[in-house]
């Protein structure tokens, strides 16, 4: 039995998810650069989108929303809230739950920040046609498994 054909269907694919994995660190790459003279990381400018897109009830939820650990998103709010972008305040309604919300200074920066993003992801793709977008995005879906119901990373980009 011949098994050529599975084998260069394995290496296409596997160029592919090697190509998807390039682009995607370089796009990260390209964010941190760009929003580093206003001291954010990405990373960073995720949580502060999500919290612009509209009210968080939890620290918990806000995890879910964005698939991080607890862990993880409590040293990263620590390090928002020293920047003075996010605040934190115990809840009026569940003494054990957090209100995060931007501060003053975090909701002035904010648009600031999402112009960087969208400039530096508007340039990330610039050398596909806009035509083609709308195609990588349904063929990514598919590859993915339809996960338009799962949160990303990259889900609050654009809030």
């Amino acid at each position: 039995m011949n098994h050529a054909p599975e084998v260069n269907e394995y290496e296409c694919r596997a160029r592919v998810g090697r190509l998807l994995t390039q682009s995607h660190e370089r796009l990260v790459a390209a964010l941190d650069k760009a929003l580093a003279p206003h001291g954010v990381t990405v990373s960073q400018y995720v949580v502060v989108a999500a919290l612009a897109a509209g009210p968080v009830e939890s620290a918990a939820q806000l995890c879910k929303q964005l698939s991080a650990s607890t862990s993880a998103m409590t040293r990263m709010l620590d390090r928002l809230e020293a920047k003075q972008l996010v605040s934190r305040a115990r809840s009026t309604q569940n003494r054990r739950a957090l209100d995060l919300a931007l501060t003053p200074h975090g909701a002035a920066v904010y648009p600031a920040l999402r112009h960087i993003v969208i400039e530096t992801v508007t340039a990330h793709f610039d050398g596909l046609p806009m035509a083609a977008l709308p195609q990588l995005e349904h063929l990514l879906t598919v590859a993915g498994g339809d996960q338009a119901s799962t949160p990303h990373f990259f889900s609050h980009i654009f809030a």
